[in-house]
């Protein structure tokens, strides 16, 4: 029991263990149950006069219902007896073979804080010695969502790279995965609260920073889904921008490629996912962090899926899906995403491996509501993506650039897609692909509410 000598007012109160008992579970073999530390509650209050203690905190097996209490790790939880027949855990060679990656070298994730350097390496043989190509291993999986230091990640990520090295030292390295690229440790004793810039400073002390080959995190921005749709994609973009800045002042070096490894939505399910302006967040996310120097961005929800509420009852029925799932769970119905996905990989990018330039546009209008983005493809033809996030009013543009004569232009809108909402039983009750045309490269463009435009020619 710990005492102060008089009443203390304060906002948190932080448990800080720094010396564990090594004592384990009777008959317990593994050597991750006598490490670290375990708290079953908190009684925090006063002692009166006559002894008698006061509880302050809220107890209930509800965590809704008890005092907000946060924890700063968990175990280690790959073990055999953590399966679960009841979730999809696909093995290595699943994932290599089944032609989700096409053949193509995949970014090979490894655990850094639930998991051990031990385990790291084991991976790293099997995968090299089955022949499956690796474009590089990420060490981490989300550890400022843990509450832990950025300091004591990068030991970790230390201890994991050199796992990893010690197997193949010309694997290129990266993470931390983190679920938000803005990442603070509130409660940390350190006056830099930055958890990036713990972790960046961290591994340039221990001179460790070229072990950190490309920098990662993922890209939910709404947690709530229910504000007008045109207002959270104009947010989007604002906050895309602070949170690059953000990465420049940790001092994230530029030499290690940025990379989003997941974005969607939200981490919660909801109608705007089914809705067109998932396509239109898809196409700025990818547009604006590619501009402003990102290396490469991963969509999140390939698989067909069906609609589901998990948050809040006002963001309605929806999932992060290429396509919608039939009673079988086979794909049926394909979502806006999936059209503006064809639409930036097709029709914008060039398919293949050419090299694509991309070049600042600029948007001229008393508005926010509409972006672009200009490409130079491998072919010689220009393309640019413009995206009208105005859910109410088409707007009219015309283009200023170097394309001339005749232009290739895709469209997609309401006019191709509507939802039918139906909680798990909504579907699309309009479901066209993008419609094709061609126009004068200095013609007028109109944009269509909550739309998605593809110029392109020579």
């Amino acid at each position: 029991m710990l005492r102060t000598p008089a009443p203390v007012m304060v906002r948190f109160i932080r448990l800080k263990l720094e010396e564990g008992s090594n004592t384990a579970p009777p008959g317990a073999t593994d050597i991750r149950d006598r490490l670290g530390f375990a708290v079953r509650e908190w009684y925090i209050g006063r002692t009166d006069a006559g002894g008698v203690f006061t509880d302050y905190l809220k107890h209930a097996p509800d965590r809704t219902k008890q005092t907000w209490t946060l924890v700063s790790s968990s175990d280690p939880w790959h073990r055999a007896v953590d399966r679960d027949d009841d979730l999809e855990q696909p093995g290595i060679d699943r994932l290599y073979t089944d032609g989700m990656s096409r053949g193509l070298p995949m970014m090979l994730p490894v655990g850094a804080v639930y998991d051990t350097p031990d385990n790291a390496a084991a991976l790293i043989r099997y995968v090299e010695a089955r022949g499956y190509p690796i474009r590089g291993v990420e060490l981490g999986e989300e550890p400022d969502g843990q509450l832990m230091s950025g300091i004591d990640y990068a030991d970790l990520y230390i201890q994991a790279a050199d796992a990893v090295h010690g197997v193949d030292s010309k694997l290129k390295l990266g993470g931390p995965s983190l679920q938000d690229a803005i990442a603070d440790a509130f409660m940390e004793d350190e006056q830099d609260k930055s958890f990036t810039s713990q972790f960046i400073q961290r591994l340039k002390a221990r001179g460790r920073i070229q072990d950190l080959n490309f920098f990662t995190f993922e890209r939910y921005p709404f947690d709530n889904m229910c504000a007008p749709m045109g207002e959270l994609l104009v947010r989007q973009t604002e906050g895309m921008t602070k949170l690059l800045t953000r990465l420049d002042r940790d001092g994230v070096p530029r030499a290690a490629d940025w990379t989003i490894t997941e974005y969607g939505f939200s981490a919660f399910s909801g109608q705007p996912m089914v809705e067109l302006p998932s396509a239109l967040l898809n196409a700025d996310i990818v547009g604006q962090f590619l501009s402003q120097g990102g290396k490469a961005a991963f969509m999140f929800g390939y698989t067909p899926s069906t609609p589901t509420n998990q948050h809040l009852v006002c963001a309605g029925y929806g999932d992060m899906m290429l396509q919608e799932a039939d009673e079988n769970g086979a794909a049926k119905w394909p979502m806006p995403i999936y059209w503006g996905a064809r639409l930036l990989t097709q029709q914008w990018a060039e398919p293949g491996h050419g090299e694509h330039r991309l070049y600042r546009t600029v948007v001229t209008a008393p508005h926010d509501a509409v972006t672009a983005y200009t490409l130079r493809r491998p072919d010689g033809q220009w393309a640019v993506m413009i995206v009208n996030r105005d859910g109410k009013n088409a707007h009219s543009v015309t283009l200023k650039g170097p394309m001339t004569g005749r232009v290739q232009v895709w469209q997609y809108s309401p006019v191709q897609y509507a939802w039918h909402s139906d909680k798990e039983q909504g579907h699309p009750s309009r479901d066209l692909p993008p419609v094709h045309s061609t126009a004068r490269a200095n013609g007028v463009f109109v944009l269509p509410a909550f739309s998605l435009t593809v110029v392109r020619g020579k």
